[in-house]
């Protein structure tokens, strides 16, 4: 059984994002690089992580999509194994009374 902690798929992919905002942003102090350099550099990794994000969102959203079919299949597969369930027992309650009735009639007519 997983556990959740309270952190879902959003909160993960924020914490990435902001992560690598982050990085970029103590890259650029410490890059011995010139202003337009760093500049450049950095409007290149914000394009990256955005092209990543775009990217783990949609793969995201595939897999969603593939849980929720999962799911919908099982629910189906559940539901319909109730219903044969339910049909036999119904099958067996019927078979019951009616064995039930045949003794009862049996044993009233050997009183008689």
């Amino acid at each position: 059984m997983s556990r959740d902690n309270g952190c879902g798929g959003g909160s993960v992919l924020f914490s990435f994002i902001l992560g690598a905002i982050v990085g970029a942003g103590v890259a650029a102090v410490f890059l011995p690089a010139s202003g337009p350099e760093n500049r450049r550099k950095l409007s290149d990794l914000k394009d990256e992580i955005i092209e990543r994000t775009s990217d783990l969102r949609e793969e995201a959203h595939d897999k969603y999509g593939e849980a929720r079919e999962d799911l919908e299949k099982s629910v189906k597969k559940g539901k319909d194994f109730l219903e044969k369930q339910k049909g036999i027992l119904s099958t067996a309650i019927e078979a019951g009374k009616e064995a039930y009735n045949r003794e009862r009639e049996s044993q009233s007519a050997d009183e008689a």
